[in-house]
């Protein structure tokens, strides 16, 4: 009953980070969720929950959304999600674990440490959005590459938002109908989705108020720091 109220309490942030950028919530909670419930509870759960995170904050803006860009992110990391679910289905489950475990450590570090971001060459860009796509496939935590790109490609801040929030919705409702198609969700996942949904909805509604209002500087350095505490937990709790 603890590890279910912690649950509840990373979800309400998570999503309320992802709300207010677009991406993260799943990146952010995955670790915890991993800790607190094992991989095969956190993995589904999250995906039907960044599936409906994404879908709360870009259907209002559908109008804000960019198609093209939309259409070419979307082709290319869902190539990335089918290779990522193909890997963690067909390889040892620790060494993946403490792999993801240490790249969320160096993504939040480095964001939280380094200020200047330099532009990615091209070819990079449209690598970021592979492995955004393996890593969604993986361990629903593909929003920090997906961002290496999209942030070259669209400079409007509402644009970015809708549209990036766009991408995890076909790429998660893929993923959704296989876990339906090979009976990963039970009636303890479906229950504990179910119950999610709460403080989900509460995050994504609190950052929908006070998006714009925050200091959005502080606040992504605090998130960055929290994402880099889940990947030490996540770590240690793996090589235990």
């Amino acid at each position: 009953m603890i590890s279910v109220v912690l649950f509840g309490i990373v979800i309400f942030f998570a999503m309320f980070v992802q709300g207010l950028t677009g991406f993260g919530g799943p990146l952010l909670a995955m670790p915890f969720g991993i800790v607190l419930l094992g991989i095969q509870t956190a993995r589904p759960t999250l995906t039907i929950l960044a599936c409906l995170a994404a879908s709360l904050v870009a259907v209002p803006r559908y109008k804000d959304i960019n198609v093209k860009k939309f259409l070419i992110m979307t082709a290319v990391m869902l190539a990335g999600v089918i290779a990522g679910d193909l890997i963690l289905n067909n390889f040892s489950l620790k060494p993946l674990l403490i792999l993801y475990a240490v790249v969320v450590m160096i993504i939040g570090f480095k964001r939280l440490l380094v200020s200047q971001k330099k532009a990615l060459p091209v070819p990079l860009q449209y690598g970021a959005l592979g492995i955004a796509g393996i890593m969604q496939g993986m361990f629903i935590s593909g929003g920090s590459f997906l961002v290496l790109y999209a942030v070259e490609k669209i400079k409007n801040k509402d644009e970015f938002r809708a549209t990036v929030s766009a991408v995890w919705v076909p790429l998660n409702v893929y993923l959704i109908i296989k876990y339906l198609c090979t009976g990963v969700f039970t009636v303890p996942e479906i229950k504990l989705t179910a119950l999610m949904i709460i403080p989900e909805v509460i995050g994504i509604w609190l950052a929908g108020r006070l998006v714009g209002k925050l200091n959005q500087d502080t606040f992504l350095k605090i998130t960055y720091a929290i994402l880099a505490l889940s990947g030490i937990v996540l770590l240690i709790n793996s090589l235990i």
